[in-house]
């Protein structure tokens, strides 16, 4: 059951979405809205200090999608540190292989899960479960671990200020391009990109049309769409350094 509502219905999920046949209460994490010693909350789902006491008072594992909430690094240990009993984290947003992961929690859901996921639990239970044939290798537990080290002993204000970089070169170069309006993505919290919304009736090109352009011409490039009409973003993180003199350039090609 998708429990996405405000907070002032948490009483109504915990009398009609919870009963006998809850198996635990899912939450895709929200980052700095999450963490009480930041200045804003979150007010369109239930918090995420709500939601911990919820599955505690009704005794069931609260399990966090944190996803790409690597950074600040504290936010890899505040889930679990503050009540949440299963925690996982994608190994591609600590600079790790896209079909990497870390499940995090120190309880008994975990030794479980680690277990009946594990080989030996798979021939010897005979429940062939789900998740056996989407392991880990070895390689990749260990390319998982030497990123997340390498992420945790990182110089992140100088990684971030080389995204500034990047972002302000694309920034300063097309924000005068006609009926192209440039903002920072998202409009919250730490700047990951660029937004381009595009006005068409002054810009050459629609939102669309500059997409397909862009991943059908050379080099191949990717923009990011969401539910803004209109509007592509640029996430800077997926940008090699010198790249985006690439993008930049065919920009410029196709709405200059």
């Amino acid at each position: 059951m998708k429990l996405g509502m405000k907070r002032a219905l948490v009483k109504k999920i915990s009398r009609k979405g919870i009963n006998e046949n809850t198996a635990g209460i899912h939450y895709l994490a929200g980052g700095l809205y999450d963490d009480p010693n930041e200045r804003e909350q979150r007010t369109d789902i239930v918090a995420f200090n709500k939601l911990t006491k919820l599955s505690q008072r009704n005794n069931i594992p609260l399990l966090i999608d944190a996803a790409g909430q690597v950074y600040p690094t504290n936010r890899l240990s505040h889930y679990a540190q503050n009540g949440a009993d299963l925690v996982g984290y994608g190994g591609k947003y600590f600079e790790g292989l896209n079909t990497s992961g870390l499940l995090v929690g120190a309880n008994e859901h975990l030794m479980r899960l680690a277990y009946r996921l594990s080989f030996v639990g798979f021939e010897f239970e005979h429940t062939r479960v789900f998740g056996r044939s989407i392991k880990m290798d070895r390689q990749t537990v260990i390319g998982t671990y030497v990123a997340l080290q390498e992420w945790l002993k990182m110089d992140h204000e100088s990684r971030l200020a080389e995204y500034e970089n990047r972002i302000n070169t694309i920034r300063d170069e097309i924000a005068n391009l006609p009926g192209v309006t440039v903002a920072d993505f998202p409009d919250k919290g730490m700047v990951e990109g660029l937004r381009l919304t595009l006005d068409k009736s002054v810009a050459r090109l629609s939102a669309e049309q500059l997409e397909n352009s862009l991943k059908n011409g050379q080099p191949i490039i990717h923009l990011r769409t969401d539910s803004v009409s209109d509007s592509l973003i640029i996430r800077i993180q997926t940008v090699d350094s010198g790249d985006e003199q690439l993008i930049l350039k065919r920009l410029q090609e196709e709405l200059g």
